[in-house]
């Protein structure tokens, strides 16, 4: 079972994970967390304040095979874990 440290320092493990994910696709909330409003499905206008920009970039086919893989793996899209990539990537150098 893998482990991870959050942005906030608590360590998360895959269980731990798990069991928040059931209690949020059941629409409800952990203890001592609630909603300030409604829930908004879709995607969110704007990933930042000053807007964003769409950045073309050609990669070989199975890097893109395995960057869709991944995402979904994580359960999210590619564009999302690109950016994860990336924002990781200048934040460590």
């Amino acid at each position: 079972m893998g482990s991870f440290t959050a942005t906030n320092g608590q360590m998360m493990t895959d269980k731990m994970m798990a069991d928040l994910e059931s209690i949020y696709a059941a629409g409800e909330f952990p203890p001592d967390e609630y909603s300030v409003g409604e829930v908004i499905h879709g995607t969110p206008r704007s990933l930042s304040p000053e807007g964003s920009s769409v950045l073309s970039v050609k990669v070989p086919l199975a890097m893109k095979r395995a960057i869709q893989a991944e995402a979904e793996r994580e359960n999210t899209t590619p564009s999302t874990l690109v950016r994860s990539i990336i924002a990781r990537h200048m934040i460590e150098t």
